[in-house]
């Protein structure tokens, strides 16, 4: 198998790289072992000789600096925390919900076509026939089942049994 011989731009770009990666290595070997100054030296090391002393401040300063201890430092805002406001609740007038109506299912007629109920009320001894959808007292009449029948008014649901539940 014969070796092809690289291009000649690709030998020089070689070239370049490597005697980049050449200084930057010397760079950071010759960084490396220059000597630390004695301010950053240990106190064993220098067996106390080059030890750093750092002069007490005294309470009042410290006092002083309220402010700038109290926030923090190293934000854009530099300015304590304040929680948001709380949101302002809007109370939403709701319409008044008339009471149950007091009505009884003295009958209820299904077939295939129709579903009826006779609603008694108090206003209304003989009592209505009613129909799906139908009003009564204020009360629509949501659904009519063997069991009984349910009203609905806004939000409020009732079901009225023709019998008591067992």
């Amino acid at each position: 198998m014969k070796l092809r011989r690289p291009p000649p731009l690709a030998a020089i770009c070689l070239a370049v790289f490597g005697l980049l990666d050449a200084g930057l290595l010397s760079a950071i070997v010759k960084s490396s072992f220059q000597p630390t100054e004695t301010s950053e030296m240990t106190t064993s090391a220098l067996g106390g000789a080059g030890e750093k002393k750092v002069p007490e401040v005294p309470g009042k300063q410290i006092a002083a600096l309220g402010r700038t201890l109290a926030t923090p430092a190293f934000f854009k805002s530099r300015s304590p925390y304040v929680p948001p406001a709380p949101a302002a609740v809007s109370v939403v007038a709701v319409a008044p919900v008339a009471p149950p109506p007091a009505v009884t299912v003295a009958g209820i007629v299904m077939d295939k076509r129709i579903k009826k109920a006779l609603v008694l009320s108090p206003a209304d001894n003989n009592g209505t026939w009613l129909s799906e959808g139908d009003q009564v007292m204020g009360w629509k009449v949501e659904a009519i089942t063997a069991a009984g029948v349910t009203l609905r008014q806004n939000s409020s649901k009732m079901d009225v049994r023709m019998y008591p539940s067992p």
